[in-house]
């Protein structure tokens, strides 16, 4: 039997417009012979001596061999990202091994909202298992679950103590309007820091081991080192920047704070600090990314333009 008979006689029912049905999702997992037949051989034949088997049981089979396809695809962050700008659909089919159709997009691109496309492989990297329409309809309460596994393995890697009476909850943070313009108690002020120090920025900081790439300090405290990580291209909904590696910078929170008012910008031609008071010492510096960070053009450029419009004005 081929591989489309098979798939049909063992996952194909009537209605096969059903969003995610098992049948669509058989013909991504088993996207070749090769998959096809390691299938046979390492999973179906574990059930080949049943008399009968029904449908359940056949999809119990089927996404066991999903879970161990996805862990052998390894497929990285990059190459997601490369294949989204080009064929979305087909890179979040790649990514969690079901179908993906044009009717999902619509509920996709509203749960994603104002987040980077990063976000997803982020978490989709801490739980593999999860399906896309669990994904599509994962509550706020999991996703900060995964975020704070990702801190806790992140604070283990730095030796660091976790103390969960200074830890935020999920109620914590769905009742923050990170858009109010209240003033705000010292509480909150610490929320929204937090919640925009997303996984893709500690990953970044660790890599520095929190050394700011500016004045080179490492600032000590208690429960570890302090370090920020500066969108270049401010990532919010007026500038719209993206929350990458290209687009991000390590310091610590003096350097970061002569950033966001633009005292800083860099050279997107020579990758060189520029300051205001070109008699500052680190006017002129190189800014020289360690290996695995590489700063991108298309933000220096934009905060750049605004520098020079800041300078000429002074």
């Amino acid at each position: 039997m081929n591989r489309n008979d098979f798939i049909e006689e063992h996952f194909g029912y009537a209605n096969r417009n059903i969003i995610n049905s098992v049948y669509h999702n058989a013909l991504v997992i088993l996207d070749s012979d090769e998959n096809f037949n390691r299938f046979k051989n390492q999973y179906w034949s574990l059930i080949s001596n049943r008399k009968s088997y029904d449908k359940l049981h056949n999809s119990v089979t089927l996404y066991k061999f999903r879970k161990d396809k996805i862990k052998s695809l390894n497929i990285t962050k990059d190459e997601f990202l490369a294949l989204y700008q080009i064929d979305p659909l087909k890179a979040l089919e790649n990514l969690f091994q079901e179908s993906v159709r044009e009717r999902h997009m619509k509920g996709f691109n509203r749960m994603l909202g104002d987040d980077s496309i990063e976000i997803v492989y982020d978490t989709f990297s801490f739980n593999k298992e999860v399906r896309f329409v669990s994904f599509l309809t994962m509550p706020f309460s999991t996703r900060y679950k995964l975020e704070k596994e990702s801190y806790l393995r992140d604070q283990k890697i730095l030796k660091k103590l976790y103390l969960p009476e200074e830890d935020i909850s999920p109620k914590d943070l769905e009742q923050y309007d990170s858009f109010s313009k209240r003033n705000q108690s010292d509480k909150t002020v610490t929320i929204s820091r937090l919640v925009r120090d997303s996984v893709i920025a500690k990953k970044l900081k660790l890599l520095y081991k929190h050394q700011c790439q500016v004045c080179n300090q490492q600032l000590p405290s208690y429960n570890g080192f302090i370090s920020e990580a500066h969108h270049i291209h401010p990532y919010n909904k007026t500038h719209k920047g993206d929350d990458t590696w290209g687009n991000m910078i390590v310091l610590c929170p003096n350097c970061h704070a002569q950033f966001d008012t633009l005292f800083f910008a860099i050279d997107p031609a020579d990758r060189t600090l520029n300051c205001l008071d070109e008699n500052h010492p680190f006017h002129g510096k190189k800014i020289i990314p360690i290996e695995g960070h590489e700063l991108q053009s298309i933000y220096l450029e934009y905060a750049w333009e605004k520098y020079l419009s800041i300078k000429g004005n002074n």
